[in-house]
């Protein structure tokens, strides 16, 4: 491994940190990202009620949880 690959790789793993970083302290990113998983869930039923409902209930929270951290971001700016 060279020295610009080691460099890329420990940029990487910053970002993954600060990320989860990010999520672990923000309610607002923890509803949205339950919303993704939501609206995947839903994907993989395909049939039935649930596959129905849970892409609905996951694009309702995910819109409330990236909508919320724009403005306390905003506000905070």
């Amino acid at each position: 491994m060279t020295v610009r690959e080691s460099t890329a790789t420990t940029g990487a793993i910053e970002a993954i940190t600060a990320l989860s970083g990010a999520i672990r302290r923000s309610l607002s990113l923890k509803l949205a990202l339950v919303g993704l998983g939501f609206v995947s869930l839903g994907y993989l039923l395909q049939t039935g009620v649930y596959a129905a409902l849970l892409p609905i209930w996951g694009a309702g929270l995910l819109l409330v949880g990236t909508v919320s951290y724009a403005l306390v971001w905003r506000t905070r700016q």
